[in-house]
């Protein structure tokens, strides 16, 4: 998905017109689905490489000198907030992605956040992880699974099942895995 493709390259891809594409866009768009287009930022190239998921619980004092409309636009002004859920569990009122150059930023950050809104907010858990530990940024397959209309799930266990057969088929057909070729090497030295 690439905001910037032409409707004539689009077209080209879709084996679509380019009317049709245009049609398609200009549909999408006023009926919201495409609210704009903007920037895939690539978050390690800006020194953004480390995350924390944060379970917060409020307070009552949090609910009484904010309130709900209140507590949102306050949260809203975290420059670190990447994505923010309000939850209606009574241990659990935000998960929050938050986003920091490093751990110790991060580590100030909730630091601050403890010193400052203790009478607001409790810290119920926090998941800290790296850049490198990303395994997917994107709701893209998600995306072109709605469009083409395939409504179809694809259950965890099955993808999994079919990875593992693609791996038989290929081991049937003599192709090894470069963790096994590895595996070899590391084998032969030792003999």
């Amino acid at each position: 998905m690439n905001g910037r493709m032409t409707d004539s390259e689009m077209a080209r891809n879709l084996n679509l017109s380019v009317p049709a594409i245009s049609k398609i866009r200009s549909k999408l768009e006023n009926k919201g689905v495409i609210e704009g287009y903007q920037p895939i930022i690539n978050m390690e190239s800006v020194g953004v490489k480390f995350f924390t998921i944060a379970l917060l619980k409020a307070k009552e004092k949090w609910w009484q000198d904010f309130g709900h409309d209140n507590s949102m636009e306050f949260m809203r002004k975290s420059a670190h907030m990447m994505l923010s859920v309000r939850c209606n569990e009574e241990e659990v009122a935000y998960i929050i992605v938050y986003s920091f150059r490093d751990a110790q930023e991060a580590s100030d950050y909730f630091n601050e956040v403890q010193e400052k809104y203790y009478e607001y907010l409790e810290i119920r858990r926090l998941y800290q992880f790296s850049i490198k530990n990303m395994i997917k940024n994107s709701y893209r397959d998600m995306i072109l699974k709605v469009i083409s209309g395939n409504n179809k799930i694809v259950p965890m266990f099955k993808l999994f099942k079919q990875l593992v057969d693609e791996k038989k088929k290929k081991d049937k057909k003599g192709e090894k895995d470069t963790r096994d070729v590895k595996k070899e090497k590391d084998m032969q030295k030792l003999s």
